[in-house]
């Protein structure tokens, strides 16, 4: 585990097929029966998949 806060956790993971290390966030389960918390999750995923830095690191899924 890499973080957690009120969402959910950040975890190291592997990537098998493109052979590299992945942050892999994931709700809490109490989050993932919450409609309320799922969208505002993909909100979130949407607005980060926009952003293009070389200081933000960029969302794949």
């Amino acid at each position: 585990m890499l973080g957690k806060g009120g969402q959910g956790a950040v975890w190291l993971a592997r990537d098998q097929l493109l052979r590299r290390d992945v942050a892999l966030k994931l709700l809490h389960h109490e989050a993932q029966r919450d409609p309320a918390m799922v969208a505002a999750f993909v909100r979130e995923a949407r607005l980060t998949a926009r952003l293009e830095h070389q200081g933000i690191v960029p969302l794949h899924g």
